[in-house]
């Protein structure tokens, strides 16, 4: 390698000739090494790494085009951001079912919440409309009877279980 340099008279890669003989590993950029014309002058990446044969020491080396590594870059960062895109999209989709199930525990609280107050509501106004000692009946459009006092049941001489539902015209 440092001939090489000496002969392309290139100072970058006489100084990294020299650092292939002080350190263990390291890379560095210089232009292109073969001889003869160049239409482009593309820089290139050497990487090395020193490792012991028995009693001397070798260095391997790779020389490879700055082409390849930014299209390795560009492609690792594309799928970088591609994979998070998916995460973020993955974490919106996760983000909008969570809040979508706690949207319909809430609705199903507050459904339970207003059925009590209903039935609890239903049951004072049962309890007001037994305590009255006149006959009363409530009647739908149909004729039907819908709601009954137990002196309208006495009345009738049957429970007012019995008389629900019926048609006033069926009625004793």
């Amino acid at each position: 390698m440092s001939t090489l340099a000496r002969e392309l008279r290139d100072e970058r890669l006489e100084k990294l000739a020299g650092r292939m003989k002080k350190e263990v590993n390291g890379f560095d950029w210089h232009l292109d090494l073969r001889s003869g014309e160049k239409e482009k002058r593309m820089r290139y990446l050497t990487a090395f790494s020193n490792f012991p044969v028995g009693h001397e020491k070798w260095t391997f080396a790779l020389t490879a085009p700055s082409t390849e590594f930014v299209g390795l870059i560009g492609r690792l960062f594309r799928k970088g951001l591609l994979l998070t895109a998916f995460g973020f999209v993955a974490l919106v989709l996760a983000a909008l079912l969570i809040l979508d199930r706690e949207r319909r525990r809430i609705r199903a609280e507050d459904r339970i919440h207003w059925s009590e107050q209903v039935l609890e509501s239903n049951r004072r106004l049962q309890a007001l409309f037994d305590g009255i000692t006149d006959a009363i009946g409530i009647l739908d459009k149909d004729f039907r009877i819908r709601m009954l006092n137990r002196s309208m049941g006495r009345l009738f001489g049957r429970d007012v279980s019995d008389l629900l539902d019926q048609k006033w015209e069926m009625s004793p």
